[in-house]
């Protein structure tokens, strides 16, 4: 340049980005004058933190958030998955192992998974359990229901899931079941014949009311008979 112009600088003022900052061009140091000697001049540049996107995927469901270069990323709250017929979950943490933002990342939460447990209720219809009682099983596992139940003057004849003891006999639960189990238990008078029904308040209730009635018969046929034996005489 002569003495006395301006001088243009002629080329691209950009500055490429790096990992963690963007640039923006601010002007010149020392700023441009008119040229009176030989003269230097440096780009000067504003810097701006990158950005970046993290993505959380719990269970499938997809949310992000956006963090600065450096930060360590957080995700809100702790993630949940909900149980299963099978299992219930418990958050162990991400996949992969959180580290500072320097771009884009993905995390996938873990979680530790534990066999659920169902309730088995055994209705004994007047008998006892002697040993092998069970009160709960866990899927994945199964178990044997009991087969030292007994009962005065009755033979044990099975567990069944229906109440009126149809059906095919059960003697235990599979691995591959689930929810909570009632077995009814059957028995045959150690003298033979049907299966008795289940002995309830409600049974012996009928069976008492019943004899009474009966009683009253008896008692109304003597004396009415009586009664009409002394009116012809």
């Amino acid at each position: 340049y002569e003495y006395g112009q301006t001088p243009e600088f002629g080329g691209s003022t950009d500055k490429a980005a790096t990992a963690q900052y963007t640039y923006a061009f601010t002007g010149w140091d020392p700023e441009v004058s008119q040229v009176t000697g030989d003269a230097a001049y440096t780009a000067q540049y504003s810097s701006t933190v990158n950005v970046y996107t993290v993505t959380w995927n719990v269970d499938g469901t997809a949310s992000i958030s956006r963090v600065a270069y450096g930060e360590m990323p957080a995700y809100g709250g702790t993630p949940e998955k909900a149980q299963d017929h099978m299992y219930t979950y418990t958050f162990a943490g991400w996949s992969p192992e959180r580290s500072a933002v320097s771009g884009p990342a993905t995390y996938v939460a873990v979680f530790d998974a534990e066999p659920r447990s169902y309730n088995v209720t055994l209705v004994t219809n007047g008998g006892t359990v002697g040993s092998g009682a069970v009160t709960t099983y866990t899927y994945g596992t199964g178990v044997q229901l009991p087969s030292d139940v007994i009962r005065d003057g009755y033979a044990f004849a099975g567990w069944y899931a229906s109440a009126s003891l149809t059906g095919s006999e059960v003697n235990s639960i599979s691995e591959s079941e689930f929810g909570d189990r009632t077995y009814y238990a059957a028995w045959v008078a150690d003298s033979g014949g049907d299966t008795p029904p289940a002995s309830t308040g409600d049974n012996d209730l009928g069976r008492y009311v019943g004899l009474v009635l009966r009683a009253l018969l008896v008692i109304f046929a003597v004396f009415g008979v009586g009664y009409l034996i002394y009116r012809f005489r």
